[in-house]
């Protein structure tokens, strides 16, 4: 099928349904282009919320900056003097002795509960349910708190 037009170049091409675009539009055929437009702005979200503050951070870490003040570079100097401070090192030794122990005991005391929910007959669901009704008050009353601080009345009466 043949359209005549004034331009028989343009009759061809209508004609054969392939069009010859050049510009932004062409880029825009691409899958891979547009993927790139549509993943640009989270990325430069990602690069000024998460990035620029981690090379900052990593930056005060190196240098001897105050509030206020530029400071100079310094190396690995202040971590020298955290690992020589006992109270640091008394912190860590803290810090580890309780994760391992909550993790420890959580472990343990779960899986304990888990046996023995397990192997009841009689009331199976009513205990289940006693289990997780404190995970479900805990939602309940901080739903409570939050309306009650909101509530520019003051707490609502029960």
């Amino acid at each position: 099928m043949r359209t005549r037009t004034l331009n028989g170049a343009a009759g061809r091409v209508i004609a054969s349904g392939v069009a010859r675009t050049r510009g932004l539009p062409e880029l825009l055929k691409r899958d891979q282009s547009v993927a790139y437009l549509f993943v640009a702005p989270a990325f430069l979200l990602l690069a000024c919320l998460v990035a620029y503050p981690f090379v900052l951070s990593i930056w005060f870490s190196l240098s001897d900056a105050r509030v206020g003040e530029t400071g100079e570079f310094i190396g690995l100097e202040n971590f020298r003097r955290l690992v020589a401070n006992s109270i640091f090192r008394q912190t860590v030794q803290n810090s580890i002795l309780f994760t391992t122990a909550a993790v420890l005991l959580k472990t343990v005391f779960g899986t304990t509960l888990a046996l023995l929910l397990q192997r009841i007959v009689r009331f199976k669901r009513l205990i289940r349910g006693a289990v997780l009704l404190p995970f479900i008050v805990v939602v309940d009353v901080r739903a409570d708190v939050q309306r009650d601080q909101l509530d520019a009345d003051g707490p609502a009466p029960r």
